[in-house]
């Protein structure tokens, strides 16, 4: 039997066993909206603490019962702010498997490194997700953030969106030849707002070309996508 023959098959051999060894990694989509957190497995997801709508992550928690240490947003929400477990990425680097390093590795939705967290309500039940693309990405990365917009339309359907592009601001600049400010909101599932918000611009300061040095500038712009998904019937009270 030829070598090549043998390689082949010996690597179809061992798909199987590394696909049976392979950590069963949780995502925000596993997270169902409507669920009591006393319901929601903690031992899914890793790092939790107080959200700050896609900042980086405040006060640590120990799970989604600690909810209520996270204050309250205008519509009395609280924000769990979590990462995806980092098993999996370890598997896949044990196991040497780059062509699938990069989707285990960190917390990525739609393919983009993203900080996501959960909206829960007074009574402790999971009324929303938010996802924003991770603004401490490469510049290479954060340049492309504003395309995750078209994903996260098409995951609730391309139609019944209402969109509004925002007028440019005072000083603002385009990046390159492309300006977005956009926000668009659609109701799902009759219970549902999910909304998606687009920026890619040069805000106020950030320049190109560098006025004083005449040189070229890098990371001097804003590239992000925030998609949000509330409940609009509030939970009934436990008590």
């Amino acid at each position: 039997m030829k070598r090549w023959l043998i390689a082949a098959f010996a690597s179809l051999v061992m798909m199987p066993a590394y696909a049976a060894e392979r950590p069963d990694q949780k995502d925000v989509w596993d997270i169902v909206i409507g669920t009591p957190v006393t319901a929601l497995s903690e031992a899914d997801f890793q790092e939790y603490a107080c959200g700050t709508k896609g900042g980086p992550p405040s006060t640590p928690l120990t799970g989604w019962r600690d909810y209520a240490r996270c204050p309250a947003d205008e519509l009395g929400l609280h924000e769990v702010h979590f990462r995806y477990d980092d098993e999996a990425e370890y598997w896949a680097r044990a196991n040497r498997l780059q062509s699938v390093l990069h989707l285990y590795s960190g917390t990525r939705v739609f393919g983009y490194d993203a900080i996501v967290s959960a909206l829960i309500d007074s009574n402790g039940i999971l009324s929303g997700l938010r996802v924003v693309t991770d603004q401490r990405v490469n510049d290479v990365e954060r340049g492309r953030a504003w395309t995750m917009r078209r994903f996260a339309k098409a995951r609730f359907g391309r139609d019944a969106w209402e969109c509004v592009d925002l007028p440019m601001e005072d000083r603002d600049e385009p990046v390159g030849k492309r300006y977005i400010r956009e926000v668009c909101n659609k109701v799902w599932r009759a219970d549902t707002q999910v909304t998606v918000k687009t920026n890619l611009r040069r805000k106020p300061g950030q320049f190109l070309v560098n006025p004083q040095t005449g040189k070229l500038t890098e990371g001097y712009f804003e590239s992000f996508t925030l998609l949000e998904i509330v409940k609009t019937s509030p939970s009934e009270s436990s008590n």
